[in-house]
């Protein structure tokens, strides 16, 4: 199967600029998975913005890393059952999304507050993109 990068890839320049750009957006997990800058009505609409899955709304055309992680700014539980769905939808983006899901790894296994079951969901994950 031909690699398409990802319109966030492309921008960014590789699958780590893309990582990098995701990483910017994404708070850390013990702050909630917060958007930085963002507040609850943004992450909400964002979430909610109707269009193309591979399209962030009008509005955030400048912010597709923030549209990519949306999923994350929900709350952890039901960003688990999200990232399956709507991150590893395709085998062309495991690339990318498994980067964001070492990164994601990495940060629950240096919160105080990550539940174990979590990390090795999150392990489970990792694995299937690999």
């Amino acid at each position: 199967m031909k690699y398409n990068p990802t319109a966030l890839e492309k921008t960014a320049g590789s699958v780590d600029a893309a990582a990098d750009e995701c990483d910017r957006a994404i708070d850390t997990i013990p702050n909630g998975w917060a958007l930085n800058g963002f507040t609850d009505k943004d992450v909400n609409r964002l979430a909610d913005a109707p269009g193309e899955p591979d399209k962030p709304p009008a509005d955030y055309d400048s912010s597709y890393a923030i549209f990519l992680a949306r999923p994350l700014a929900k709350p952890y539980e039901a960003m688990m059952g999200n990232l399956v769905d709507a991150l590893l939808s395709t085998a062309d983006e495991m690339n990318y999304f498994g980067a964001c899901l070492r990164r994601m790894a990495k940060n629950a296994k240096n919160a105080e507050d990550a539940n174990i079951g979590d990390i090795q969901t999150i392990e489970k994950l990792l694995e299937a993109s690999d």
